[in-house]
This record gives C-alpha cells, structure tokens and sequence, in this order.
C-alpha cells in the first residue's frame, strides 16, 4: 500500500504497460487509509514507511468501528504504508530503438 506513487496497468495486448497515478487515500477502496495516517507518530516524516498492527484490533472491535476497518481487520494481519510507489519493471517485450 502506498500513499501515492504510479502503477502499472493494463494497456492491451501486446502492448506496454500504461502508467497511471495511484492515490488511494482518496479512493472510497481504502475508507481507513486517511484514519492510518491520522494517527501515525507526529515524528514520522513524508518519507517513513509506516506498519500497522491489525492482530491487536481483532480480538476487540469496538461498537464505532467503521466497516472499512473492521473488514481490514479480519482479512490482514499487517498493512505496510509506503510513502510513495512506482512500478519497479515493464511487462511485455521490450522494443528496441
């Protein structure tokens, strides 16, 4: 998971992979993701990485958990919060120049 960055995806066959930006903190997909970082440590800076425990929260779910997290929780047992993600290689044949 990464606060923002690029992804890789799918740009036909045959083709190269289309690069597109990635901001899953405004994504409805990660409803806790804005919650993960409200409460990261005030000396992190824009470049930490950041791991969440999730074990400790599913033994006891509070009553205001909001559904998001509660589904977070019983699926993952850590999520890792990187700062920033890019596609590390290219899929597909490479053409020659």
């Amino acid at each position: 998971m990464g606060v923002d960055g690029l992804l890789g995806g799918y740009n036909g066959v045959g083709q190269q992979v289309a690069i597109q930006r990635y901001t899953p903190v405004s994504d409805v997909g990660y409803p806790w993701l804005k919650d993960a970082l409200a409460v990261r440590p005030k000396a992190m800076t824009g470049s930490d990485w950041l791991l969440v425990d999730l074990r400790r929260l599913r033994g006891r779910p509070t009553p205001d958990m909001p559904a998001g997290w509660r589904q977070l929780v019983q699926a993952y047992d850590l999520v890792v919060v990187a700062p920033k993600l890019s596609p590390a290689f290219v899929i597909g044949p490479v053409e020659e120049r």
